[in-house]
């Protein structure tokens, strides 16, 4: 039996099974939830990191959702927004 020495182990592994961890999607109602909530409350509301989120916004429109967003606050106010009672 051969002894597999230091440099012998595989260096590459993200190729090897298992070794990916695999993105949780992006929900279906995501794009209206950011464009009323925003920043605020979004990562509890879908229990979730501002990595995922990030991910999910660059996902659905990256800058043009950003923008679709800023026009809302301009036009409504940030206090409506972010209320949840409408």
């Amino acid at each position: 039996m051969a002894t597999r020495g230091y440099g012998s182990r595989v260096k590459d592994r993200e190729g090897m099974p298992g070794r990916k961890r695999p993105y949780r999607p992006c929900p279906s109602d995501f794009r209206e939830t950011y464009l009323e909530m925003g920043w605020e409350g979004i990562e509890q509301h879908y229990r979730t990191n501002w990595r995922c989120i990030a991910r999910w916004i660059d996902e659905c429109g990256g800058e043009s959702l950003c923008r679709e967003r800023r026009a809302l606050v301009l036009a409504r106010g940030p206090r409506i927004l972010h209320r949840g009672d409408h």
